[in-house]
């Protein structure tokens, strides 16, 4: 064990100070590990061994987060305040109903640990050319709980409370594309702008049609839209296998269960839940 030790020492004297580590170095760590052992630095007994005790303390340090839908006082407080923090973030100003028109009419809020932590606004097809998709107007995380997967469980909630046939829709800051990415969802070649800054319009697929349809516009088979994203994480090596499989299967039955759909497995994996895909100690990471 003197590599992971070593590795420990990178931050803090390893074991005394473990408890301070923030998520990110967590999952740095858990980076290193997976490397050292495709070095062979590592046994798989000493990397499961590892693994096992950041685990542990991920659970030790992650916080409690609840997501609800605003109630009635939410939206006369806290959600115009978490209004105005995205406004100000992107655009210098607080909201402006003339400048800021919204076709979302429900929000997500989300606690930590009983604290105001995000928000997400939504709206079920809220126009014509929506038909088809829960429209995800805005997901804002405050700074100080950033890193703590409240993006990922309002994601989640969002998923959990759309119809099977019903995808997502977004236009994500340029500053939050990758993040969208790395939940599942699809780059599509529209743009806008607003005062200066950039957006661009993603999808997460829920339905095979949905799927076939972006492939087309992209021109690019159904799975190769994930294979970069897939390649990037540490999942197990027949992962990728398992995932073109499911996808080519593209039945509604399996579309249809969140927890089998192939375009979910991100989200779920990030918010650590069960997945039908996620089968291995090295896909759940």
């Amino acid at each position: 064990m003197v590599v992971i030790i070593r590795k420990f020492y990178k931050y803090v004297p390893f074991p005394k100070n473990m408890a301070t580590l923030t998520p990110q170095q967590l999952a740095e760590y858990r980076r290193d590990l997976d490397q050292q052992l495709r070095k062979g630095l590592l046994t798989p007994e000493e990397h499961a061994e590892a693994l096992a005790f950041i685990s542990g303390e991920e659970r030790a340090t992650q916080k409690k987060i609840i997501i609800e839908e605003a109630s009635s006082e939410d939206l006369e407080t806290i959600v115009p305040k978490l209004e105005n923090r995205y406004y100000r973030e992107l655009f210098g100003r607080v909201y402006h109903p003339e400048l800021d028109e919204s076709l979302a009419n429900e929000v997500l809020v989300a606690r930590a640990n009983g604290e105001v932590a995000g928000a997400l606004w939504y709206a079920p097809e809220p126009s014509p050319s929506y038909r088809g998709y829960k429209y995800l107007d805005i997901l804002y995380v405050l700074p100080e709980q950033r890193g703590e997967k409240v993006g990922t469980y309002l994601l989640l909630a969002l998923l959990k409370k759309s119809p099977q046939k019903m995808s997502l829709i977004t236009f994500a800051w340029s500053n939050s594309v990758e993040f969208y990415a790395t939940h599942g969802f699809l780059r599509t070649e529209q743009m806008e702008e607003k005062e200066g800054q950039h957006f661009q319009k993603m999808i997460l697929p829920l339905t095979p049609e949905c799927l076939n349809l972006h492939s087309e516009e992209m021109q690019v088979t159904p799975y190769d839209q994930y294979t970069e994203l897939v390649e990037k994480g540490s999942y197990a090596p027949d992962f990728l296998t398992r995932f073109q499989q499911q996808v080519r299967k593209g039945s509604e039955r399996v579309f249809q269960d969140l927890e089998q759909n192939p375009s979910t497995v991100f989200i779920y994996r990030k918010a650590g839940q069960k997945h039908g895909l996620l089968r291995t100690d090295s896909d759940r990471k």
